[in-house]
């Protein structure tokens, strides 16, 4: 497989170490059997620069001496849900790893998101083959031209906030997603009017203004009716008590929080150019919400 100026080869032991990985499901329909397993971070793929010359800085907002590796590495985390790193050949002896082997409970509708193309296979006689599937190169390739790209690059000032999603992805309580979620969602609306208001204006801005930009230029393209806005307000008073108590107001469920996280996992999708999956009824449910109709 690859993506940018990279190749990356599967490991030749590849299938034992895909089985220690962490499975939450016993599957037999893909190209490896899984097993429920607690798991563990394990060397999967070798990546060799095919380049000419100096690697490619990398687009994304990475420490000095950083390349384009570390936005791919990224890029993969955000849509396999685990956490995607290297090291130089010799590291994996006597290294202590920090990151978390766990994988993302959620992240789904970015998931779900990679477009799927069918590669069919026949032999010389003309007999179909096994048939593979390349639509996730494409997708990793295509995400990556597209924040490599000035216009994506002035648009959302550099994208950090990426890597917010990244964290807020990984296994945690759902308030602190819910409130990393939150911050994305406020970052994009700074973004977005960086050139229109000022700092003094930004920060006096109320909460379900800027919630309600987001839903209208990326979810629906009518303004939202007043109704809306009273669901949009409950949720701006839970996220204030959730910054400043630590807990979540009484008139909203944990669903709702949910409900919040899946939306902003459609939100990077469009941000990244591709098609939201609606696998969880994001959709619907988030039409409900607004509607005032209790989450499930």
């Amino acid at each position: 497989m690859t993506i940018g100026e990279y190749i990356f080869r599967r490991e030749a032991e590849y299938p034992a170490a895909y089985s220690k990985l962490e499975h939450r499901v016993h599957s037999d329909g893909g190209e490896f059997s899984t097993r429920l397993t607690t798991g563990s971070h394990q060397i999967t793929a070798t990546a060799t620069y095919t380049g000419s010359g100096a690697e490619k800085t990398p687009a994304l907002q990475w420490p000095a001496g950083c390349t384009q590796l570390d936005d791919i590495l990224l890029i993969l985390d955000l849509f396999t849900g685990r956490s995607v790193f290297a090291l130089n050949p010799g590291e994996e002896q006597g290294v202590v790893i920090t990151r978390d082997p766990r994988m993302s409970f959620y992240g789904g509708c970015l998931h779900c998101a990679i477009e799927y193309e069918t590669v069919h296979v026949t032999d010389e006689n003309g007999w179909a083959g096994n048939s593979y599937d390349i639509g996730f190169e494409k997708t990793m390739n295509k995400v990556l031209t597209l924040i490599s790209s000035p216009e994506w690059q002035q648009k959302y000032d550099g994208g950090y906030f990426l890597f917010l999603y990244k964290a807020s992805m990984h296994p945690q309580i759902i308030e602190a997603m819910f409130i990393l979620c939150w911050t994305i969602w406020n970052q994009i609306f700074s973004i977005e009017h960086r050139t229109t208001l000022t700092d003094a204006q930004l920060r006096n801005t109320k909460e379900r203004q800027k919630i309600a930009y987001i839903l209208q230029q990326y979810f629906f393209s009518e303004p939202l009716n007043e109704a809306a806005l009273e669901e949009v307000e409950r949720l701006c008073r839970c996220r204030h008590r959730v910054v400043h108590i630590g807990k979540r107001t009484d008139d909203v469920d944990s669903q709702e929080l949910v409900l919040f996280v899946r939306a902003t996992e459609f939100l990077i999708a469009k941000v990244l150019g591709l098609e939201p999956s609606n696998l969880f009824n994001t959709w619907e449910r988030l039409s409900d919400f607004l509607r005032g109709s209790p989450q499930t």
